[in-house]
């Protein structure tokens, strides 16, 4: 069974298929691009940091590497593994007097990912902490770099097929989507793609004695994304509302309102006076 806290599941689809070893593992190496060896321990500290971060490992006791899976790209990501990096690190030696020896304390080596699978086109590419920073032309002191990868399912795409686990993880999600275009309902759309992985043979072992599991977190998943995204429409509707009120105490014309929020001169009117 799924534990739940105040009606939201602890877990994703994506933590709980991936905070495994053996997937973790090979996760990482699909990433790298070389078959990794070695040991690895998913970094667990009762519950905190699964809220924190989506995926959190350490390989063969050198390496943290910290995953992200995101649907909408953040470009304070550097910022956000950074903080949490500097979480992990003030949890082992804060308050150690080693700190402030004169030998250097070595601490593993940290590799900072984005996993994407949103819907809008995305590439590869690299954000820097540094990009974000007010002076641009001064020397860079601290810096972090997130590797943002694209794993949303291609024929071929040469991370997928480098782990069947994320390959099946990719296909499932597009099957969901494309059943929903299809007019499917959710629940359908979800079980349909669960049925479809396990006859193309798509993690189909670890699908097949989780079926109503997998399913209730896709669910979970999907329904708060389209919350989400209700919140999202509704806050910048308030912002339009907000701008439209402003222009019109200024003195703005109603044209150039419309021009600018890009709403009917009828909605500029029900606005304002809506709010006097």
């Amino acid at each position: 069974m799924l534990q739940e806290t105040s009606g939201k599941f602890l877990d994703t689809f994506f933590r709980y298929f991936f905070r495994d070893e053996i997937r973790a593992l090979e996760l990482y190496s699909a990433i790298v691009g070389e078959k990794i060896l070695g040991k690895v321990k998913i970094y667990d500290d009762g519950g905190f940091w699964a809220r924190q971060n989506d995926l959190l490992f350490i390989v063969n006791s050198q390496l943290i590497v910290m995953c992200e899976h995101q649907s909408t790209l953040s470009p304070n990501m550097p910022l956000r593994l950074l903080l949490y990096f500097s979480l992990i690190l003030g949890a082992q030696v804060f308050g150690d007097k080693m700190v402030y020896g004169k030998s250097p304390i070595k601490i593993p080596t940290p590799k900072f990912y984005v996993l994407y699978n949103g819907e809008e086109k995305l590439h590869d590419q690299i954000l820097k902490l540094s990009d974000t920073f007010l002076l641009q032309n001064e020397e860079v002191m601290l810096e972090a770099t997130v590797k943002v990868i694209n794993i949303n399912w291609e024929e071929g795409k040469p991370i997928l097929s480098r782990s069947p686990s994320l390959e099946g993880y990719a296909y499932l999600i597009a099957e969901l989507r494309k059943n929903i275009l299809l007019g499917m309902d959710r629940d359908r759309a979800i079980g349909k793609a669960i049925e479809t992985c396990i006859e193309k043979g798509k993690i189909a072992e670890f699908l097949k004695g989780r079926f109503e599991e997998v399913a209730a977190m896709l669910n979970f998943e999907y329904s708060q994304e389209r919350c989400d995204e209700v919140m999202r429409q509704e806050g910048r509707e308030e912002e339009k509302s907000e701008t439209v009120i402003q222009m019109r105490t200024e003195g703005f014309d109603d044209e150039v309102i419309s021009r600018i929020t890009k709403l009917p001169i009828e909605k500029i009117h029900e606005i304002f006076s809506t709010n006097n």
